[in-house]
């Protein structure tokens, strides 16, 4: 009897987890990918694109998702300009770095980060709604000196060719480490590309006693001695409405804490 208890509670708890939808990140990035593979652990099909973590956040709030893979810096820039959010969307767990990675040219305006903090400055941060952008915007809340900058809604190799060309003086990436990912193979392969140290001490915000950035230094090219930057990082993050139902609120806590490398596909 009670093995057709257990047996009618999970076809009832697997229905449910069928109806609910993970928004994630464009189709050919990382978030799109860990979407699908966190969607086998919980049990669902459902797993939607977007053009970035703000777009996933407002899906979350309207009932059009229940979860979210969004950067944790994207997070609380959405909470300050939604007050009702902070008590509608749980911080599951996190996943992997997301890191800041900004490109100069070599012989150009900027050497660090310090640099960006000056009027006349040029910087892509990506398009309208992109991680990248997102982040620059908190770092500018943070350190009121980035906010000087001009700020070009343009992002991918688009923006790189226009450092290149001189139009503009930096193009900035939220990029999960590797050295293999196109843009970082891209700069460290051309000899008039670098990328800009970023260091200010400004950016060591915390939330919920833990760092929202942390300082690193970053492998971006591997050898006898490995080529580095010092960036700062956010974290990748699994996000949830609090409305959830429980077993799969449970479910999904499970997957994030004792199954992140499958989610992350590693």
């Amino acid at each position: 009897m009670k093995k057709i208890l257990f047996t009618i509670s999970f076809v009832f708890t697997s229905i449910y987890a069928s109806d609910i939808t993970i928004t994630t990140g464009e189709e050919s990035g990382n978030y799109f990918k860990m979407g699908h593979n966190l969607a086998k652990l919980i049990g669902t099909k459902n797993v939607i694109s977007s053009k970035g973590s703000i777009m996933n956040f407002d899906r979350l709030m309207k009932g059009k998702a229940s979860i979210a893979i969004a950067q944790k810096d994207a997070f609380l820039y959405y909470i300050e300009k939604h007050k009702d959010a902070k008590s509608k969307i749980e911080v599951i767990g996190d996943l992997g770095k997301e890191c800041v990675y900004i490109v100069a040219k070599k012989g150009g305006k900027l050497d660090d980060d310090s640099d960006l903090q000056q009027k006349g400055i040029k910087i892509a941060t990506g398009r309208l709604g992109s991680g990248s952008k997102i982040t620059y915007e908190y770092m500018s809340k943070l350190e009121k000196g980035f906010a000087k900058a001009t700020v070009i809604q343009d992002g991918g190799m688009k923006a790189i060719s226009k450092v290149l060309s001189g139009q503009i003086d930096a193009s900035m990436y939220m990029l999960t480490p590797s050295t293999e990912n196109k843009i970082i193979k891209t700069v460290v392969n051309n000899d008039k590309l670098f990328f800009l140290p970023v260091k200010d001490w400004d950016l060591n915000d915390k939330f919920k006693g833990k760092p929202i950035y942390t300082f690193e230094k970053m492998v971006t090219k591997k050898g006898f001695f490995d080529d580095k930057v010092k960036t700062i990082c956010t974290t990748a993050t699994i996000f949830a409405v609090n409305s959830l139902e429980d077993t799969i609120m449970d479910r999904l806590a499970d997957a994030v804490i004792n199954k992140r490398k499958s989610i992350m596909g590693k």
